[in-house]
């Protein structure tokens, strides 16, 4: 439960200006809670009943619908998403459920798994906040990454800042006593798990009766063309 803070914070959405500095302090709180709870007997003690992020996906992908309208709703965005993209439709599903299992044999920490743009606000001091924790399990710190990084920032901020953002973000990992990564191997996971943030968008823009509707379409084409912009940019099909 949460008190009513509507007077006292704002709530951000996807035509939020985040500036490198606001975005430096989102990623501190995820590298704060990562740390934490990273590889530790806290995560088994504290939140035993909470499943992996495969399982998480995989029940979201089955019950909910999200599996069988990803497809649909990325054909449904084509005017957003790069053309050279695009033509590779068929390569996405097969690239998201490989980057959800590779989460299996990674290490393993506490993720908020849903830290989109929406899910922030922002404090009468400019400090970030993040709310809707009803989708936190367990597994690697790049599912939070590559998602809030994706979604957060516009598209020519994100490509300015996006790997001096994942250095900061590694150093804080490290203050917060977790582990010391190398970028090169951060890089490849930020890549990868671009695929289950864009699984979060497809699917909503585009809901069958059994997919809530959950969201305007505007902020669903706004993210699904920051997100395949960043796969796109990146190469991210090609990290596997």
């Amino acid at each position: 439960m949460m008190a009513d803070m509507t007077d006292e914070v704002e709530f951000c959405d996807h035509t939020s200006k985040i500036s490198e500095s606001v975005a430096k302090d989102q990623l501190t709180t995820l590298a704060n809670l990562h740390a934490y709870y990273y590889e530790s007997e806290k995560l088994k003690k504290d939140f035993n009943f909470l499943i992996s992020w495969n399982d998480f996906f995989t029940i979201t992908i089955n019950e909910a619908g999200f599996g069988p309208q990803a497809k649909i709703g990325f054909l449904e965005a084509k005017s957003v998403i790069p053309s050279r993209l695009f033509k590779k439709a068929e390569q996405i599903w097969p690239a998201t459920l490989l980057s959800v299992k590779h989460h299996d044999a990674l290490p393993a920490t506490l993720i908020h798994s849903d830290v989109h743009l929406k899910n922030w606000y922002i404090t009468g001091d400019n400090k970030m906040g993040l709310c809707d924790w009803q989708c936190i399990c367990v597994g690697h710190w790049a599912r939070d990454l590559a998602y809030v990084i994706s979604t957060s920032l516009a598209i020519e901020d994100r490509r300015n800042w996006e790997k001096d953002l994942i250095q900061f973000y590694l150093a804080e990992l490290a203050k917060f006593g977790g582990p010391i990564e190398k970028f090169d191997t951060a890089w490849k996971y930020y890549k990868q798990n671009l695929f289950g943030a864009l699984a979060w968008w497809t699917p909503v823009l585009c809901p069958n009766p059994d997919v809530p509707d959950m969201q305007p379409p505007a902020t669903c084409l706004e993210f699904i063309n920051r997100i395949t912009t960043a796969i796109d940019d990146t190469d991210a099909l090609n990290s596997f």
